[in-house]
């Protein structure tokens, strides 16, 4: 398991593992301490691609929002700069989902808060190209999601689709869940779920052998919750 930035009492840049049958943490980083690396933040979404390799966009520290992008070579221990020096990207943002999807070798960033420099929340999605290290967005027929942050947002390869539920919305924390196919760049509202209760910054995590998410937790309008859900496709 790996944990990648964060916030505690500051703001972090580091990446940990912890060995699940040994059960010890260890702090994975380069020999070369002028090696370059992200800058401290948290709000910044990671993903795992078929390499081995961390990747992480955007995010937020006392410093401002972020626009860059990176890749954490497990093997060396060491952080890549893939930030595009020139080109359309995502408006600086954090609290946003990101999805590595496997078959295209890209990211898909949706969503987030980009407070100071548009809006808070955002409904927009894009992708990243990894061999060419360039952004496009995705501009999706028909209806969409309202924007929102701090959603639940899964990749099923099978179908080729990606699942979006819950979030933070202008009116609140939300409970739709939506599909959107990747070829046919459409969103649908998936009617009639039985869902957990309208909720944001919850816990998700997708478990490929048996294809269903497990959602944990989050903030309602309640407060805080700790209830988990398996969500099956």
């Amino acid at each position: 398991m790996l944990i990648v930035m964060g916030q505690g009492a500051d703001f972090f840049n580091d990446v940990w593992a912890f060995d699940l049958d040994l059960e010890t943490w260890t702090e994975l980083k380069a020999n070369d301490r002028s090696a370059a690396a992200p800058r401290p933040r948290y709000g910044q979404s990671a993903a795992l691609d078929t390499q081995g390799r961390v990747l992480i966009s955007h995010g937020f520290s006392d410093q401002g929002r972020f626009d860059d992008t990176w890749a954490f070579d497990l093997a060396a221990a060491r952080w890549v700069n893939l930030t595009p020096a020139s080109g359309p990207k995502p408006l600086k943002r954090c609290l946003h989902e990101l999805i590595y999807e496997a078959i295209a070798d890209r990211l898909l960033l949706f969503g987030g808060c980009s407070s100071g420099f548009g809006p808070c929340p955002q409904g927009d999605l894009w992708a990243f190209d990894l061999k060419t290290t360039t952004w496009t967005e995705l501009i999706p027929s028909g209806v969409a999601p309202s924007a929102r942050s701090n959603a639940s947002l899964v990749y099923e390869a099978t179908t080729q689709t990606l699942y979006l539920f819950g979030g933070k919305t202008d009116g609140g924390a939300n409970a739709e869940t939506w599909s959107y196919d990747l070829d046919k760049n459409q969103w649908t509202q998936l009617e009639g779920q039985k869902a957990p209760s309208a909720r944001s910054s919850q816990a998700t995590g997708y478990d490929v052998q048996v294809r269903r998410a497990l959602i944990f937790g989050g903030l309602t309008a309640a407060g805080s919750s700790a209830d988990l859900w398996e969500w099956s496709f």
